[in-house]
This record gives C-alpha cells, structure tokens and sequence, in this order.
C-alpha cells in the first residue's frame, strides 16, 4: 500500500507540475494552495513509515542506520508542505514575489520526489528482502489506524481478512493466547488486586498517552486512549528509545534519562502546540523500593480545555448532554 500511496503522491505533484507551466503562480493561488494543502494528508504515510516499517526493519537488522535518515527527510517533507502553504495563504507568512514563491514550491517537489525516489529504489527492496508474508500481514494491520492516503476505498484491503490471515498463522494463535490470558494475570497490591485486563482498560481510559521505556532504554509499552496525541504501533515495542524520535531531538531525551539515572532529577515537563491542540508532555523516572533506576514514564495529554477552565463545576452540576 505504500507504494501506491506512493503512485497517487506523484499523479498530484504532477498535477500541480501541469498547473504551473498555464500560468504565473499569482494567478492560481487559491488553486494552488488547495492542492498543496492536501498534501498534508501524505503525513500518514510517513508516520506508517516511522512508526511500523522503521521499527520491523530495526528489529531485523541492528546496524540498519536508514531510519534517523529518512526520519530527517520526513521533517523536511513537512517543513517544505507548511512552508508552501504559508507562502500561498493570505497570512503574515504570504509571499507575492514570483521567483520567491517558485523556489518555495521546488523544495517541496524536490523532498517528496527525492523520498519517493529513495523509498523505490532503496528502502522498499531492502524490505522485500528480510519480511516474510506475515511480517507484511502484521504490518498493514497495524496500518488501519493511520489510513491510506490518495487511495481510494475501494482498493484498501479488508482489515478483517488480513486479521483472519493472522490468526491462521503461528503468530496470529500466539496473539490469541495473550488476549485470553490477561483475565488470568492478577496483578495484587497493598491498594487492591487487578486483573492485567481491568489495568489495561484503565490506561486505555485515562485521558493521557502513556509510555514506559525501561531500565535499557527499550520502549516496553504504551497506552491506547480513544484520541491519542502521538501515534504508537505494536511494531515499536522493543525499539530503543533513541529511534522513537526524530533524530534532531534524541539528544535531549538521551539527556534527560542520563539526569533520571543518576538521581539529579526525577520529572520533566514541556508544553507544546501540536495540531491546533496545547498539549503537557511530562517525562517521571521510575524508582523500585530499593531507589533503584528502572526507566522513564512518558505522560502526554491535551490541556487545551483544561486551560479555559473557570470558576467552580460540582458534582450535583453534571449533565448528560455534555458526555
């Protein structure tokens, strides 16, 4: 499926290619800022990638060094997409100057061209050459929840067969037997005793992305809330934390576990605007009874209404149409 998102990707640059050999830039603005707009959709596509393909290819081969690559050239896939958008809005970023505005456009036609390019002639191959049909199956299960930019529905194949594909393997019977195990696990406390199930459900409902990265750096797990902030696969359990971010900012999450290590910190917070939304990302170390270092949780959620939150609500004020 990536390659033909791949196929539908080229067919609209070239489209836009077409429009701008009619006529001046200026004269299509509206035109052309609707269909660099649109684009922004291809951002599934390379979050499948950094999220799914990246992880599996790690796992087969650990000094394959790719990723933070095209991680990078993800960001200036972006960085060109947004930057010709403001360039064809009406906002305080708008550019009128016709020779401006053509260098704009060419770096973005030269990033998503050069990623198709290096994911055709290099990445897909090498693929090719260490999956096996069920490494492929796992994989486009996993990539329903992103979606299929550029393709039409009916050309999407049916999420429910490629689950039946699994099942009837090896690895789709494992799966079962882990999902029917988890009423079995008890988890007990001095607070209470829970089946791994009954804690899972409560992560899931917490309005917060979770994330635990152990003592060795290797993510271990993450929460699946209904509307999570950062998207997270199956495929990244396991993935050293270094290659859970874009290569520009691993170094300041590799410093902030070396602070948890040593015992000179215990939390940090940012804040950030991610999609129109205001989100608090918090990063706690981990400690066992014996003040041991046993890894970071990672805490993200949407204060966005939280924010704008005044004045008192009581418990007797509820109110059913507001669920």
């Amino acid at each position: 499926m990536l390659r033909r998102e791949n196929e539908e990707l080229v067919r609209r640059l070239d489209l836009i290619s077409d429009k701008l050999q009619t006529d001046s830039i200026e004269n299509q603005r509206s035109g052309l800022l609707a269909d660099t707009s649109e684009l922004l959709e291809f951002e599934a596509h390379y979050l499948k990638k950094e999220n799914i393909l990246f992880p599996y290819m790690e796992k087969q081969s650990q000094r394959y060094e790719g990723v933070a690559i095209m991680w990078s050239l993800h960001d200036e896939a972006r960085n060109s997409i947004n930057a010709a958008i403001a360039a064809l809005s009406d906002g305080p970023a708008a550019v009128h100057d016709e020779s401006e505005l053509s260098v704009i456009i060419g770096k973005l036609f030269f990033a998503m061209h050069g990623l198709v390019q290096k994911e055709e002639l290099i990445l897909f191959p090498a693929a090719s050459e260490i999956f096996t049909e069920v490494d492929f199956l796992e994989m486009l299960r996993q990539s329903y929840e992103y979606g299929f930019p550029f393709v039409g529905a009916e050309e999407i194949p049916d999420k429910l067969e490629i689950i039946a594909k699994l099942q009837s393997s090896a690895e789709g019977h494992e799966v079962t037997s882990v999902r029917e195990a988890l009423t079995d696990c008890l988890i007990r406390s001095e607070t209470g005793t829970l089946t791994a199930e009954q804690a899972l459900m409560i992560f899931s409902a917490l309005p917060v992305d979770l994330s635990y990265v152990d003592e060795y750096n290797k993510l271990r797990y993450f929460s699946r809330p209904k509307d999570r902030i950062f998207p997270r696969s199956p495929a990244a359990i396991g993935r050293d934390v270094k290659n859970c971010h874009p290569p520009e900012s691993v170094h300041i999450v590799e410093e902030i576990i070396d602070a948890f290590r040593s015992g000179k910190q215990d939390a940090v917070s940012f804040w950030i605007e991610v999609r129109g939304r205001f989100v608090l990302i918090q990063y706690f170390a981990l400690r066992d009874a014996e003040n041991s270092y046993r890894g970071v949780l990672e805490v993200s959620q949407d204060i966005s209404d939280i924010r704008k939150l005044e004045g008192q609500r009581r418990l007797l004020q509820w109110d059913q149409e507001d669920i």
